[in-house]
């Protein structure tokens, strides 16, 4: 996910039954690339 850009909303997931992992929070240039990794993106059990 793209860090303070929310264009889809926000996930309502129920984290006890989904497989949540290597999600990372990102920010990006111009052109889409990735330009660092603010931090893990993780579902709150």
């Amino acid at each position: 996910m793209v860090n303070e850009s929310w264009d889809f909303g926000p996930a309502s997931i129920d984290c006890g039954n989904t497989t949540w992992e290597d999600n990372k929070l990102v920010t990006i240039d111009d052109g889409y690339n990735v330009t660092a990794v603010v931090g893990p993106l993780e579902c709150p059990t």
